[in-house]
């Protein structure tokens, strides 16, 4: 977010600078940093995971590559072996003139001067020589650079998106994470209704299993009351049945015993009516 804040506001993207950016008004990509020449986005890059292994106590990325850093140090060589020669041609030539102002003889100082001036011809032709030269490694430093220049720009541009892609995983994943805890939350939450709802539901059925065994109970009684109730009068009834069969028996050996008297009776005045 700060890097496309500073974008948008003309600040430059190195890492610490507060310079403001030179738009161009020709075609291509807007320039994102100041026109130091140190400012690009691969130094920018390296400084950023320098400042991130510095807070993460991480090994530092890795220097630039070594080809660079020995076509730079040849162009360097040359140019002082160049700087070298041209301060000795200068001496040779100081000298030359101080011997050509106290030779007397205008043939051996016109030689003097020829050879001086041969020697000079030489010499700078051999600083000419080493100055195209130099110049010629010089250019092809510059290209390897540019070269190494953009290749690292594309492995910093690289990185930034593998950056954005890890972050970008990296909160998809937590997006996850956090949605796996919610579900699980949720269910736990679920559990612990339905067994709540469960135990209710087992409360309820208790009492009204108690209820139930309550009033059956309670109907086993009234039952056994009503049969205890309904066997006595039963007996009562028995008892009775039982009394007035044997008034009926005794009536009837009564009647029986008179029966046999008035028999007795009749056949005893039988016998006194044939003995008459």
């Amino acid at each position: 977010m700060g890097e496309v804040a500073a974008e948008q506001d003309g600040v430059c993207r190195y890492p610490g600078c507060s310079r403001e950016i030179v738009r161009s008004s020709g075609p291509g990509r807007p320039a994102e940093y100041c026109d130091l020449p140190e400012h690009t986005r691969w130094r920018a890059w390296k400084q950023r995971q320098r400042l991130q292994a510095a807070q993460e106590q991480l090994p530092d990325v890795p220097a630039p590559s070594a080809e660079y850093d020995g076509a730079r140090v040849r162009a360097e060589e040359l140019v002082r072996q160049y700087r070298l020669l041209s301060e000795q041609l200068t001496r040779n030539l100081r000298a030359g003139l101080d011997e050509l102002a106290t030779i007397t003889d205008p043939s051996a100082a016109e030689a003097q001067i020829q050879a001086a001036q041969a020697e000079a011809a030489h010499r700078i032709a051999q600083a000419e020589q080493a100055l195209a030269t130099a110049q010629q490694q010089r250019r092809e430093a510059e290209q390897a650079r540019t070269a190494a220049d953009e290749a690292a720009e594309d492995a910093a541009a690289a990185a930034e998106q593998a950056g954005h892609d890890a972050e970008r995983a990296r909160k998809e994943r937590d997006d996850a994470v956090e949605q796996a805890r919610a579900a699980q939350q949720q269910a736990q939450q679920d559990v612990e209704a339905a067994r709540n709802e469960a135990e209710v539901a087992r409360t309820a059925a208790r009492r009204e299993a108690d209820e139930q065994v309550a009033e059956a109970r309670e109907a086993i009684e009234q039952a056994k009351a009503a049969a205890a109730a309904e066997v006595q009068a039963a007996q009562e009834r028995a008892r009775e049945q039982i009394a007035e069969a044997g008034r009926q028996q005794a009536a009837a050996t009564e009647r029986a015993a008179r029966a046999e008297q008035s028999a007795e009776t009749a056949q005893a005045q039988r016998g006194r009516g044939r003995r008459r």
